[in-house]
């Protein structure tokens, strides 16, 4: 099946946005497997729900989830992202 959506372009256009941005922010080196990150990659992984796959840049490097954990595990992320809506004020 294909898609009707270009991802790709998609992923591109938010790496370009992204690299036009001043780089405020650091690596955690207070915890050990984030300091061994190198901050200039950007990947992206896309599984469709009728399992297409759309990957971007670094995508297939391995890291530690060890901050965005917090994400992925925030409660306003269940019901569709109502609650994080509600609570971003978005």
């Amino acid at each position: 099946m294909t898609s009707i959506i270009d991802y790709q372009q998609i992923f591109s256009d938010i790496a370009s946005d992204l690299n036009s941005l001043e780089d405020i922010g650091g690596v955690a080196s207070y915890i050990p497997e984030l300091a061994k990150v190198d901050p200039s990659k950007f990947g992206v992984h896309l599984t469709t729900i009728d399992s297409q796959h759309f990957s971007y840049g670094d995508s297939e490097e391995k890291f530690s989830i060890q901050s965005i954990a917090k994400v992925l595990s925030h409660p306003g992320l269940k019901n569709n992202g109502q609650g994080l809506v509600a609570a971003c004020r978005c």
